[in-house]
């Protein structure tokens, strides 16, 4: 696989979002100065993140004062990409199962009775898939009413 930027895929990932175009939500970013590249496509890595980022901005439907960040850094051998929302978060139980398009809760991630699936359920399923792919993970963190953040980590491709 070739080698790529993460900076340049988060920006791309951004535009794709339409979050440069969202009034109503400030957008934040860090990106680390002299990240390491990773091996990957930047094509579905910057899907990923758009997923992800729509996911974000659709937990804000509603929310006055709605806040998106993006942070890019080294830990340790890996990469992480951070992306976090100041939206209603969501329970435990329901984190479970974020990742899964298929979920049945009695009240899916955005509060629909069984069945009908949020917008981003197959899109945030999609972002894992294409992270492990790319010998990633995706982690998630979330509590009612304190937002929710993803964590996604690649391994680095040091020079």
């Amino acid at each position: 696989m070739p080698s790529v930027d993460i900076n340049a895929i988060a920006r791309d990932a951004i535009q794709r979002a339409q979050l440069d175009e969202q009034s109503r939500i400030a957008l934040h970013a860090s990106y680390f100065k002299a990240l390491p590249r990773v091996a990957g496509s930047h094509e579905q890595l910057a899907q990923a993140f758009c997923n992800l980022l729509v996911s974000a901005r659709e937990s804000l439907d509603g929310v006055d004062g709605g806040v998106i960040q993006i942070e890019t850094e080294p830990d340790g051998d890996l990469v992480a990409v951070r992306i976090l929302d100041n939206g209603p978060g969501m329970p435990e139980d329901q984190l479970e199962q974020i990742f899964d398009p298929f979920r049945s809760d009695d009240a899916d991630l955005d509060g629909e009775p069984e069945g009908k699936q949020p917008n981003d359920a197959f899109g945030l399923a999609d972002a894992w898939e294409i992270l492990r792919e790319h010998s990633g993970t995706l982690m998630v963190r979330s509590r009612p009413g304190q937002g929710t953040c993803f964590i996604a980590l690649l391994p680095s491709r040091r020079s």
